[in-house]
């Protein structure tokens, strides 16, 4: 409490305990608060002690808990506003992450796609090609083995025993002896005459 407002109140209550004449209690009077010829102080004595406490409380006491209640709400309503903008600053992160994921994951997929996409092309163009050449490599060997086989019929036999088996030795991967080849050749040769 400022020591104004003290001194006023003070000076106050003497001044007034002083103006007013107190009754003189006997000892044989009893209680005075029962004692009905003490009503009129008793009620004056009342009034100006709840004057007083209500000026000290209304001016002083209450002025204080309202602003320390006035502090307190502000500084929850700052607290509370900081909290909303941090989730909405959350909710926005979180957004742009997951939309910046989203567009990860869907650049990822076209990535592999384009990928695959690419790879099949060349896949197909290589198996294409390879077919061709596989075909082409087919049929000049077809046309080199009708030939030899024409030239095993018109030469001897370990000649086209010898053709044979390179033939099949590149076309099938297939070692075989040449005896055995000459075998072979010589039951073919015996068979187409």
């Amino acid at each position: 409490m400022p020591i104004n407002v003290r001194h006023g109140i003070q000076v106050l209550v003497g001044a007034v305990l002083t103006a007013l004449p107190l009754p003189v209690f006997a000892a044989e009077s009893g209680l005075p608060q029962l004692n009905a010829d003490t009503y009129p102080s008793q009620v004056f004595w009342l009034i100006i002690s709840f004057v007083l406490l209500y000026i000290l409380m209304s001016k002083i006491a209450l002025p204080r808990v309202h602003e320390v209640f006035e502090l307190r709400s502000s500084e929850i309503a700052n607290n509370l506003s900081r909290a909303e903008k941090f989730q909405q600053e959350m909710e926005e992160v979180k957004a742009s992450y997951e939309e910046s994921l989203a567009k990860a994951n869907q650049d990822a997929e076209d990535i592999v796609k384009t990928i695959e996409q690419k790879t099949a092309a060349k896949i197909s163009d290589k198996h294409h090609t390879f077919s061709e050449e596989a075909k082409s490599r087919l049929q000049k060997t077809e046309d080199n083995i009708e030939q030899a086989r024409a030239e095993v019929l018109k030469s001897l036999e370990s000649v086209a025993a010898d053709v044979t088996k390179d033939a099949l030795r590149k076309l099938a991967g297939i070692s075989v002896k040449k005896a055995d080849m000459l075998k072979v050749v010589q039951s073919n040769v015996k068979e187409l005459a």
